[in-house]
């Protein structure tokens, strides 16, 4: 289900889960993923801490419900191009106990 943000068509967005079956979408995900470990860590650390595959097999991951409790949603401008992605997923912490993790990345084009 697509919600809208904004009703000024020109600037409008709209927020979607990920396409599982969509190469390009997990593609982009995964590089973006990859870039936010760098930007947090530095290229030497962050850009060898995963490959590409696990990456995009961990974007996956919250979409299976199997595995998580989680979900990726993506931003689209009304050109269709992504801006952006939000990472949610339950999970728990040491003791045991219920937690909300929120992981966010945005691009402006």
């Amino acid at each position: 289900m697509d919600a809208i943000l904004n009703t000024d068509l020109e600037n409008c967005i709209q927020i979607r889960p990920l396409k599982s079956d969509s190469t390009d979408e997990i593609e982009l995900i995964a590089m973006r993923m990859r870039e936010t470990l760098i930007e947090v860590l530095g290229e030497e650390e962050g850009g060898s801490m995963y490959s590409m595959a696990w990456l995009k097999q961990r974007g996956l991951f919250h979409r299976d419900p199997k595995q998580s409790k989680g979900q990726v949603f993506l931003a689209k401008n009304s050109k269709d191009q992504i801006l952006g992605h939000t990472i949610v997923r339950i999970d728990k912490d040491d003791q045991g106990k219920s937690i909300g993790l929120f992981f966010d990345h945005l691009y402006c084009t």
